[in-house]
């Protein structure tokens, strides 16, 4: 991916997107100072303090000019901090704080946090009254900025200050986009909660997900970093005009892997004769590469780098995937009940399953219907979850022939990955990888969802006990209501109209997937999703996930002695393994004795399978 907008200096067209994250590009800006101090040893919520504070570099009037980030603005009224969107500002930081004080747990400082500036782009912190902050644990100072016109961005996070014992962030700064701050404050459970998830999203950058504190993180109980943190990998595939690859990373912390193996049943991700562990996938787009995780597998998290433009589809979630990242910084314990389960991309809300192709294989070929727009179905708008209605931005396509149309050396040197369908047309937005996704415009409440089909208007549904069907409640001819029950995929319902309307057409989801993923699309987690599953057979020399999820800390509980007849067990087991090894150690001898050496390139030969070579940090 290629990121569209880095800073707010840049201009460019405003479409789908609420808010593109440019949080690496300026973390970049200067190194995280480390401060002295002392913490305690239990863990209590955490206490942030969210500061708007404007300064020199914000417009304070519909005149003048300022310089920021290496770009002249000239002030007008949108870019001045108005008591309406100040209000909105305040309120919104407000719930946010409420939000993260329910889900995070830290051992609190016991020193005052001195503040200081970042840079050049700030020069009101550390002076004055504000210079130290008593009793808080994180301090985010929130900045009005101007903008150009037509920027996707919101807000802008870097973390300035970390403490010496766990090496968890105290200070931030949060640049806000004041042309674009809405008057109208959001929550959690609003009808638009864009802006609150979109702060959301820079407060928990705030929190310590950056790849700039990666090689920080360490478990719960001790500062010593985790043995592997983020695996880089390249993928090969030879197809018949050559030889195409692209790059990935995975952040594979002890969670992070775990979250892999719930998910997906695999301990290492595979292709042809080399295989890397398994975990979560980060996004490689420049600017926001490694700092989220990817948009392609993990869409709905609030992590990923955008909210989409989308006012009442309530699309972004907190997810297991943001859970797994907080627990491996190490610096939090988390409360699990207040998140969601992911549902893009997840194998589980298809028949409760975890599938080893959605971690490994190319979205567009493995995810189910729904996840992207197909021109054989262009008639169909309900989206994977069945909660929402969405569509395909026409606009934004263009022609995938490279040859007549090279609009990108990143997709034209590896249509494979981008375009495995092989369509004519792909959309030219790097965001999410120049591919066909449906952008969400209508969002169904709890007890009601889409089917299939060119309804955007939501119906009641009914499942029954084992998932083998449901009950469908429609608003059919004259808006009278109609039941139907789907017992199959695909069963289609005639044509109706709706006082004159255009038709509608309704086609039945699989039962199991249908109700898997209604039913956990309206859930909460109850219990630890990343509870130490392990796939069957498999597991072998993998790196252990430890500490529990729920925030207990450290693995589990010491077992009994071994009984006599266990003991006996064991003893007759480790013989009878000893002959066998024997055995096949003498066999493999003969084999490579009477067995003629092979070319060694043949053993690296990549024409039938894809394959990974990894590095890692």
């Amino acid at each position: 991916m290629i990121l569209l907008f880095l800073f707010f200096g840049e201009n460019a067209a405003r479409t789908k997107f609420y808010h593109v994250c440019g949080h690496q590009s300026i973390q970049d800006k200067e190194a995280i100072s480390v401060m002295e101090t002392t913490i305690a040893d239990s863990f209590e919520p955490i206490r942030i303090k969210f500061s708007v504070t404007p300064d020199t570099l914000s417009c304070a009037a519909a005149s003048g000019s300022v310089s920021w980030n290496g770009v002249n603005y000239t002030c007008e009224a949108d870019d001045v901090l108005s008591a309406e969107k100040k209000t909105a500002l305040e309120t919104t930081l407000g719930n946010v704080n409420t939000y993260l004080s329910k889900l995070l747990k830290v051992r609190r400082l016991k020193d005052k946090i001195t503040l200081k500036n970042y840079k050049s782009l700030t020069t009101s912190l550390g002076s004055g009254d504000n210079a130290e902050v008593s009793d808080i644990d994180l301090v985010v100072n929130v900045i009005p900025r101007p903008s150009k016109p037509n920027l996707e961005q919101i807000a802008l996070t870097a973390i300035t200050q970390i403490e010496n014992q766990a090496f968890r962030p105290v200070q931030a700064v949060m640049f806000v986009n004041t042309r674009y701050l809405p008057t109208t404050a959001s929550n959690i459970d609003s009808d638009d909660d864009r802006f609150f998830y979109t702060l959301l999203h820079e407060s928990l950058h705030a929190c310590g997900i950056s790849a700039s504190l990666y090689d920080r993180y360490h478990p719960l109980n001790t500062s010593t970093p985790h043995e592997n943190i983020v695996l880089n990998a390249t993928w090969h595939t030879k197809l018949n005009t050559g030889e195409q690859q692209r790059e990935y990373s995975f952040l594979v912390t002890p969670k992070a892997h775990q979250f892999a193996i719930n998910h997906y049943n695999i301990t290492y991700i595979t292709y042809g004769k080399s295989s890397v562990v398994s975990g979560i996938e980060l996004e490689t787009t420049e600017g926001i590469e490694k700092s989220h995780p990817e948009a392609m597998r993990f869409q709905t998290d609030v992590m990923t780098g955008f909210i989409m433009e989308a006012e009442k589809a309530k699309f972004s979630r907190v997810t297991d995937v943001t859970l797994a990242m907080l627990l491996d910084t190490g610096f939090y314990n988390v409360d699990y009940t207040q998140m969601q389960p992911i549902i893009y991309g997840n194998s589980r809300s298809v028949n409760g399953n975890p599938n080893p192709d959605y971690g490994q294989n190319l979205p567009q070929l493995k995810f189910p219907k729904g996840t992207f727009y197909e021109f054989s179905d262009s008639w169909d708008t309900t989206m994977f979850d069945f909660k929402h209605s969405g569509t395909l931005d026409i606009d934004s396509l263009g022609s995938a022939n490279c040859a007549e149309n090279h609009f990108s050396d990143t997709y034209c040197s590896a249509t494979y990955f981008y375009n495995p369908m092989g369509y004519f047309n792909v959309t030219m937005e790097p965001t999410y990888d120049w591919a066909l996704i449906k952008i969400p415009t209508t969002n169904c409440p709890n007890g009601k969802a889409f089917l299939p089909g060119n309804d955007t208007e939501c119906g009641t549904y009914s499942c029954a006990a084992n998932n083998s069907s449901y009950m469908f409640t429609y608003k059919g001819e004259s808006n009278a209501e109609k039941t139907i029950t789907c017992t199959k995929e695909d069963e289609t319902y005639t044509s109706f109209k709706r006082s004159g309307e255009y038709p509608y057409t309704l086609k039945c989801a699989d039962p199991v997937r249908f109700c898997n993923t209604v039913k956990q699309y309206e859930s909460k987690f109850t219990s630890d999703p990343l509870y130490e599953y392990t796939p069957p057979g498999g597991g072998g020399g993998t790196p252990t996930p430890s500490g529990g999820s729920g925030g207990s800390g450290g693995g589990g509980g010491g077992g009994s002695e071994l009984t006599d007849k266990q003991k006996k067990i064991i003893i007759i087991a480790s013989v009878c393994g000893g002959v066998f090894l024997i055995i096949l150690i003498a066999s493999i001898c003969w084999y490579q004795h009477t067995q003629k050496d092979e070319d060694d390139e043949d053993n690296d030969d990549k024409s039938t399978s894809d394959l990974y070579s990894s590095n890692s940090i």
